[in-house]
């Protein structure tokens, strides 16, 4: 695409990154994020945000997904959810309660994460 001179739309780079999720490439999924800076514009984009942090969380960098977030101009419900379940299910549950309290409208996904951590670690 790019040699054709094709914009890329930001489907093309939340496609790829959920590949490299399903792979657990991190590497290749780090090389797709760092091309949404230099083509332009699509770090900033919600949707490519919110795939990246998933990308990073299910292949274990955290912080990596973390920043992301942290720099997301814009989130919703699925960016704060994201981080939430991945710090829940890996037992860092003063981060996840952190990101829950900051979180203004609570699904049923944020809430079922940290019930469910709580009961497992007092069971």
């Amino acid at each position: 695409m790019r040699r054709e001179g094709i914009r890329p739309v930001s489907f093309i780079f939340s496609a790829l990154v959920k590949a490299c999720a399903g792979l657990g490439n991190v590497e290749l999924g780090r090389q797709i994020h760092a091309q949404t800076f230099l083509i332009g514009g699509y770090e900033c984009d919600l949707y490519v945000g919110n795939t990246l942090i998933d990308m990073y969380v299910k292949c274990g960098f955290f912080e990596s997904g973390r920043c992301v977030f942290d720099e997301m101009p814009e989130r919703d419900v699925i960016s704060w959810t994201s981080l939430i379940v991945a710090y829940a299910k890996s037992g860092d549950m003063e981060a996840a309660a952190e990101l829950f309290n900051g979180l203004s409208e609570k699904d049923m996904v944020a809430w079922t994460a940290m019930i469910s951590r709580i009961l497992i670690n007092y069971a």
